[in-house]
């Protein structure tokens, strides 16, 4: 059965100033829920005012009393139930204000917002910039429709976004020749077309290097109230032009070569190096130094000195010979030597300033600028090397190094490291650490020393403010405070060198290991740090490192 509805709508009364709907709470023994009354007002002609949760609360609770029979004390009142409430309006921006929002909640049965209400908003709030008046008529006719208290917002305004500019950017127009020898030493001891090699690492005359893009410069912005958005502007960068290159005639953004030779990318240009093309060298090519680029067609072999202040290309063996290059050198086959009988040396001898490819090594001493890249075996030599050690093939099957004494300053991966028969081999990657202790003790002690001397002014400068006051006293003051002050700069400066002298070692031990990733035989001695391991048995794979100031040998 439906609910007897215990008030009726002679109850509802409005205001005198026709805001507010009152209930008169009558003396009725029948319950009454805000539901009830809710109903009523929504079928009353207030069905559009806005409820008072309040007011709801109290006509209920009142109701309540007379059901319970609560005496009363004062003559019941009317209780205001619901109100009347024009719309809403605010405008709101983004933190850089490139937009501005108008949202409208629409009328309780009251005023809706006019045209004419947004616009003096928006002249108040200083809005000049990107007014839409489509969108502004949109919102005023959709609130105007809308159901009571439903919110509209829309973007009535937009600025002009700052646009950063972009730097001058360089292209290369050539595939890397680098990269294609590298790809070229991965064919496992494959044959060469000499012609197309030499085609794939040199430009002829004219022949376009690289390509510039001139700077993009943006533009500021404007917010919608009309101020400026700064900018940042690319930066016009012009090619730096280097040995055997030129700007196009045709052109001014492209490079050109104006000699046959090896392109090398450097920063926003390029230069050509001149090419020596050669068959092969042996003992009775005598020593041969040249500048720029060096292509050897098929072996070195015994050569007293080969010297190339570029690239150096061997498509065959290195044997016994020494060679001094200034750039990466490529071997697509291998290294040889041997020791030499009554010497403390080996007969083969590399210096590369660059990095170093090669399929193997084998007795040999090598001096490396930056990493060695060996895809087979690095066997019985010396290195040096300044950057990363890689014995190992594409697929890290394949890789060995043992016998010799190898020092790295990054590290060192290969596949097998070490020899079952026990073949005594050394790596040493102390690198930079002792340098790093050096400057750690030195920073150390200059701290001493400025603190000690702090002190002493610090006492100097109180005894002196016991002495009185004088001219020549509070010149010597004022020196005082001076040298404070500059030991203070000195201590600042020393703090901030012992953290980043910190922070190096940190680093030196976090990059610095050994990984083989199949097996660790015995008698390999590794020197990371002042810290020395020694394999006495064979491993699996494992990675040796320093951590927490131990060195560990773990698991792969």
């Amino acid at each position: 059965m439906n609910k007897v509805r215990t008030i009726s709508d002679a109850q509802l009364q409005l205001s005198e100033d026709k805001q507010q709907l009152r209930l008169l709470i009558s003396d009725l023994v029948e319950e009454v829920t805000s539901a009830d009354i809710i109903a009523l007002v929504k079928d009353s002609d207030y069905k559009k005012f806005k409820f008072n949760k309040a007011g709801l609360s109290e006509a209920v609770q009142q109701y309540e009393e007379i059901k319970s029979g609560v005496p009363r004390h004062t003559k019941r009142q009317s209780v205001i139930i619901a109100e009347r409430r024009d719309a809403q309006l605010s405008i709101t921006f983004d933190p850089e204000k490139i937009t501005a929002k108008t949202k409208i909640i629409s009328a309780f049965a009251g005023e809706k917002i006019t045209y004419q209400q947004l616009m003096d908003a928006i002249n108040k709030e200083q809005i000049t910039i990107g007014i839409s008046q489509s969108a502004i008529k949109q919102l005023i006719e959709k609130s105007a429709l809308a159901m009571p208290g439903t919110a509209y917002q829309i973007i009535i305004a937009k600025g002009i976004e700052a646009v950063d500019g972009c730097d001058s950017q360089f292209e290369c127009l050539l595939d890397a020749p680098k990269e294609i020898l590298k790809t070229a030493i991965n064919l496992d001891y494959g044959s060469f077309d000499m012609n197309n090699i030499s085609k794939l690492i040199s430009v002829q005359v004219g022949e376009p290097l690289m390509r510039r893009s001139p700077a993009f410069h943006g533009h500021n912005g404007m917010t919608v109230t009309g101020e400026i958005i700064a900018h940042t502007p690319g930066n016009e960068y012009p090619f730096n032009i280097g040995n055997n290159t030129a700007i196009s005639d045709s052109d001014e953004n492209i490079l050109i070569a104006t000699a046959v030779g090896t392109p090398i990318i450097s920063k926003r240009g390029m230069e050509v190096d001149q090419l020596l093309m050669i068959n092969s060298l042996n003992a009775d090519s005598g020593s041969i130094k040249h500048t720029g680029s060096l292509i050897i067609a098929g072996d070195i072999r015994g050569c007293k000195e080969i010297i190339a202040t570029g690239d150096i290309t061997v498509i065959g063996f290195i044997e016994s010979s020494k060679v001094i290059c200034g750039g990466d050198l490529f071997v697509t086959k291998g290294i040889l030597g041997h020791p030499v009988k009554g010497e403390n040396r080996l007969s083969s001898e590399i210096n590369c300033k660059g990095s170093l490819f090669a399929n193997f090594i084998q007795y040999a001493s090598v001096n490396v600028g930056y990493d060695l890249n060996i895809k087979h075996q690095l066997l019985h030599c010396y290195v040096n090397c300044k950057g990363y050690i890689n014995v190992k093939d594409e697929d890290g099957k394949k890789g060995t190094i043992f016998g010799g004494v190898l020092s790295a300053q990054k590290g060192i991966c290969t596949v097998t490291l070490g020899a079952p028969a026990g073949i005594k081999t050394t790596i040493n990657l102390v690198g930079a650490y002792e340098e790093f202790l050096d400057n750690k003790k030195r920073i150390n002690a200059d701290l001493d020393l400025h603190q000690e001397k702090l002190r002493t002014v610090l006492s100097a400068q109180r005894k002196l403010a016991d002495a009185g006051h004088s001219e020549k006293l509070q010149l010597l003051d004022e020196r005082l405070r001076l040298t404070i002050k500059e030991i203070k700069n000195q201590l600042i400066a020393l703090t901030d060198a012992r953290k980043n002298n910190y922070i190096e070692i940190q680093e030196y031990f976090t990059n610095t290991h050994v990984l083989a990733l199949k097996a660790l035989h015995n008698d390999v001695t590794i020197s990371i740090g002042d810290h020395i391991f020694r394999s006495s048995h064979s491993y699996g794979a494992s990675e040796i490192r320093v951590k927490s100031d131990l060195l560990t040998i773990n698991p792969y």
